[in-house]
């Protein structure tokens, strides 16, 4: 096995491993409803931990057979690569902003920080976009699963 599908299989074995630790935490959320369709704030973990793992699977098949025909090398000055760590750096920054700022405040900012970063360039267009997203996450979380927001 060369070196990259052995990386793929080990990817694919790590991410595995985090979609069953995410799956069997969201077990643990909070579910209301009827008793043959009750749902809550662990229903959007579990699609996405099963999606995941679906993933990660396909990803360890394919290092064992030996479909993977990728090769690559990373362009760290590209400008597309500048703008992806620049989004992880400002996630990170999100996390910790929730924290202290609150979760409206924090994520107006991150969202308008992030749609001048891709180059939207009207300004009402990313005012109204980030203002109904923000509102509309908060309202959902609050209102209908019930789970206090920041």
């Amino acid at each position: 096995m060369n070196l990259l599908k052995k990386k793929d299989v080990l990817i694919g074995i790590f991410f595995l491993l985090i979609s069953v630790l995410i799956y069997s935490y969201s077990l643990q959320f909070e579910k209301v409803g009827h008793e043959y369709a009750k749902i809550g704030t662990g229903f959007a973990p579990e699609i996405l931990s099963v999606v995941l793992g679906l993933l990660s699977l396909s990803l360890v098949y394919k290092g064992i057979k030996g479909t993977t025909t990728i090769d690559f090398k990373i362009d760290f000055l590209k400008p597309e690569n500048i703008r992806l760590l620049t989004t992880i750096i400002l996630c990170f920054i999100y996390i910790i902003a929730l924290g202290s700022v609150g979760f409206r405040i924090s994520t107006l900012l991150f969202l308008i920080v992030l749609m001048l970063l891709f180059k939207v360039k009207n300004i009402i267009k990313i005012l109204a976009v980030s203002s109904t997203v923000t509102f509309t996450i908060f309202w959902i979380f609050s209102k209908i699963l019930r789970v206090p927001l920041p």
